[in-house]
């Protein structure tokens, strides 16, 4: 027999070699697609994608980026399509090849379709969630999905698509997951102030109105921190606020969806959009005749709409078809036999199942929603619908003509749904919210104890080859059968002992509301908790959301909890402020007006209270704080609206408090007396500056007005001395100028000296010292006009021969240098008027570095 000869085994230098040939292959491929992209040459990107499918999983920039990650970060839907259709033909080859390539994540963790997801492609998210559902489910390091993406920057028709291309009887759970700082999709929504999606997510999913992240906070709670989403908190000017009454907006509604149709159209859209419909050459000419018919027809239904409204009324005589079928059906069959019965509860189920496959967005009580809808809906007959359209067009077509543009009425349509979508959000969050109810022992959130739910198992509980079962809430370890058909668990063990660390952590934090079994305790926990709150987060305790509605003055928020939850008014946060200490600290002056001006009277209690330290509502208004809250500028009218905010508060709780200490023996004037040394000091800076430069010029038209007086055009008569020019009508205007314009600079001049002398108290800045700029800048401005009318009149008799038709020309250029100053002086004299006449301070929302 023959001695067999053992193979040659590579030596550990040969396997180095091989490692370090393939490592520079890889480097030097990753390199050459990432020129081929960042120079935009997508068609040699395509061709190695196609010919080497190392390319797939490349990595090529710092980022770790895919091919496919920059195709969809740049946009390019003709790629994308042609990248997936790529890997799609290598399924053969490996089963699951497709789904490892999309999978790819960079050092953000985020996966191809994340990044398409943020840009709100539709398409491009069609394309890879249609070929693994899974992907929408898929987690950064910050725990966040494409789906959370998509609900986090409101992109509605890719949150849609991803939403009915998930496994229906997984979507829940879908919409439940949570990111890193415990945010679910409705917070999400929220925060980016996208209302009409989160109006559509709280009609299909209720229970997530209730949902509290890591901080405690509710969807109702971050609602009441966009001051921006309300009319109380906006700031319109005369014009703005004659468009914004007359610019109608459409209330939302809650909108079913079939997903098979919803999707069809991606599917046949997706490939229509990869073929340009015009010719290159024409697209400019495209996109001119485009926004011609825009402006045409800016303000009438879109061809979506029309097209909604045909499928309306399609639906609508078809209900009517229905309904008059089901009559004679039931006058034929009386016992009503059609109808499951009450036994069967397979058949609920079943239409349970067919209402939540076919993405119907239901909300709480449907058929009172339907009936008001009805109502709603037919105020006018279905054929005036072209008229209201109609009458909508004329109304913006005439804001145009009058010259107030398209931009500015675009701005002032996108505020105007900002405010009534949010409003609407508002009402539904209210309506259905249950934080005032006994709840069994544990308090809701921002109280003590909070529960959290969680849908999905916590990331810290999977591995890097771990799946979880999304289904049923618990991790399973991955493993793997070998040839003698036993399991080999293939996490190793420095990963799974780093997991059984991070598990123990957690349940160090929170404690489970039922028995855990404590073999399996570490690797399968049921998904609900209750954190354990020591004395340290008391004090970080969440304010509840009429507190902070009242600190940002959401005036409408206040009023519907109250009107809701009349306990609310007993809300305190961790200073022991209420709402309306809250309201007077903040300077929320439509806020605090409507406690004490609505027409339930509130409690005395409610305006005697004191927060820790013993101040009361008159403490805290005489507090200043490190910003300008007052919508006007200066220090001295900031000064003086200070003064105005103070006194009516005192005027407005006098008959309920009474002038006491607080625990550091400071009555509310003395606290505005500590508070405002600093304003004081501006102001009276600023104010002498304003006076001295003011001054200087009254003093100079003063001199000028006198001389000019003293010289009379033409000269007097010898024998008579009265002025020869004494009966042409330019003479009386020059001697009735002359002497105006004298006699008002002086008197700027002795207004201004009297500010300049005066000693600046804080008991100044309320009437004195406002009312000596404005009387002298009144005179300053009076006296600038008659100097100029004075040289007109006086020049004219040069020019009234042979420029006669040019003496105004030139007499406008001459005065435009003097003018200028006038103006540039008008918006704080216009500011004056406003600060003296105002009674009640206005509140302004802009956000000053403090």
């Amino acid at each position: 027999m023959s001695e067999q000869v053992p193979e040659m085994q590579p030596s550990a230098s040969q396997n180095k070699e091989a490692e370090q040939a393939a490592a520079a292959k890889q480097i030097k491929l990753s390199s050459r697609l990432f020129e081929y992209a960042m120079k935009d040459q997508w068609e040699k990107v395509m061709e190695e994608y196609t010919e080497n499918p190392e390319c797939h999983m490349a990595k090529i920039t710092e980022a770790e980026d895919t091919a496919l990650h920059l195709a969809v970060s740049g946009g390019k839907l003709e790629v994308v399509y042609s990248m997936v259709e790529v890997l799609d033909k290598q399924k053969e080859k490996e089963k699951d090849y497709v789904s490892k390539v999309l999978t790819a994540k960079n050092k953000r963790g985020n996966t191809p379709l994340h990044t398409a997801a943020v840009l709100g492609n539709a398409h491009m998210c069609h394309c890879m969630a249609s070929k693994d559902p899974n992907l929408i489910a898929e987690r950064n390091i910050k725990n966040e999905t494409p789906f959370f993406y998509a609900a986090q920057f409101g992109h509605k028709d890719a949150f849609l698509c991803l939403y009915f291309c998930y496994p229906a009887e997984n979507r829940g759970d879908l919409c439940r997951s949570r990111d890193e700082n415990g945010d679910n999709i409705l917070h999400a929504a929220i925060s980016g102030e996208h209302f009409d999606l989160a109006f559509q997510i709280i009609c299909k999913y209720p229970e997530l109105l209730e949902a509290v992240n890591t901080y405690g906070s509710s969807p109702l709670h971050l609602l009441a921190t966009k001051t921006n989403a309300f009319k109380s908190c906006t700031r319109l000017g005369l014009f703005d606020r004659i468009l914004y009454r007359c610019i109608p907006v459409h209330q939302l509604k809650e909108k079913k969806y079939d997903s098979k149709d919803y999707l069809k159209r991606f599917q046949e859209n997706g490939k229509n959009s990869r073929r340009p419909s015009v010719p290159p050459n024409y697209e400019t000419c495209v996109q001119f005749f485009g926004m011609i018919f825009g402006v045409v027809f800016y303000g009438m239904p879109n061809s979506v709409q029309i097209r909604s409204f045909g499928g309306q009324f399609l639906s609508y005589i078809n209900d009517k078809n229905k309904k008059s079928k089901s009559i004679s059906t039931d006058e034929e069959n009386p016992q009503g036999s059609s109808k499951p019965s009450q036994g069967d509860p397979s058949s609920s189920q079943r239409n349970h199942e067919s209402n939540t496959s076919n993405g119907a967005v239901s909300g709480i009580d449907p058929k009172a929603k339907e009936e008001s809808e009805k109502h709603r809906q037919h105020r006018f007959p279905a054929n005036y619908a072209t008229f209201k359209h109609f009458f909508k067009f004329l109304m913006k077509f005439l804001m145009v003509i009058l010259g107030l543009g398209f931009q500015r009425i675009k701005k002032i349509i996108t505020k105007k749904e900002r405010h009534t979508w949010a409003y609407q959000v508002m009402n539904k969050l209210i309506d259905s919210a249950s934080m005032y109810k006994y709840s069994g022992g544990k308090t809701s959130s921002g109280n003590g104890g909070m529960t959290e739910n969680f849908p999905y198992s916590l990331s810290l509980m999977r591995t890097a080859s771990h799946h979880q079962d999304t289904e049923t809430g618990t991790g399973q370890d991955s493993s793997a059968e070998n040839k003698n058909g036993k399991h080999q668990n293939i996490t190793d063990l420095s990963q799974k002992g780093w997991n059984d660390a991070m598990v123990e952590k957690y349940l160090g934090e929170y404690h489970t509301t039922g028995s855990v079994d404590s073999k399996t305790s570490k690797h399968a926990v049921e998904m609900r908790f209750e954190k354990k709150i020591d004395s340290e987060s008391i004090k970080l305790e969440t304010r509840t959301p009429i507190l902070i509605a009242a600190s940002n003055g959401i005036t409408e928020m206040v009023e519907k909890i109250l009107e809701k939850f009349p306990v609310a008014i007993q809300d305190v946060d961790a200073e022991n402020k209420n709402v309306l200490l809250l309201a007077v600290e903040n300077r929320q002056t439509h806020t605090f007006r409507f406690l004490i001006e609505r027409k339930k009277i509130l409690h005395e209690s409610v305006f005697r209270h004191w927060d820790n330290q013993g101040n009361n509502a008159m403490h805290l208004a005489a507090m200043y704080g490190h910003y300008r809250p007052w919508l006007i500028p200066g220090s001295a009218l900031q000064m003086q609206w200070e003064i105005k905010w103070y006194k009516f508060v005192k005027n407005s709780l006098k008959k309920h408090l009474v002038v006491r200490y607080n625990k550091k023996c400071q009555t509310p004037k003395q606290i505005f007396t500590d508070t405002h040394k600093a304003l004081v000091k501006d102001g009276s800076e600023w104010l002498t500056k304003t006076s001295e430069s003011c001054s200087f010029i009254a003093a100079l038209i003063a001199t000028v007005a006198f001389a000019t007086a003293a010289n009379i055009p033409g000269g007097v008569s010898q024998d008579t001395g009265e002025p020869i020019l004494r009966n042409e009508p330019a003479f009386g205007v020059f001697a009735i100028s002359s002497l105006v314009a004298l006699c008002f600079s002086i008197t700027a001049l002795v207004f201004f000296l009297a500010i300049l002398t005066s000693r600046f108290e804080e008991k100044d800045f309320a009437n004195s010292l406002p009312r000596k700029l404005i009387l002298g800048l009144t005179s300053l401005f009076t006296s600038i006009a008659a100097m100029l009318i004075s040289f007109c009149a006086g020049h004219f008799f040069e020019l009234r021969d042979k420029l006669k038709f040019a003496a105004f020309p030139i007499y406008t250029a001459a005065c435009l240098p003097i003018s200028f100053f006038a103006l540039a002086q008008l918006p704080l004299y216009f500011d004056l008027i406003w600060a003296i006449i105002k009674k009640v301070p206005q509140r302004s929302y802009k956000e000053f570095a403090s």
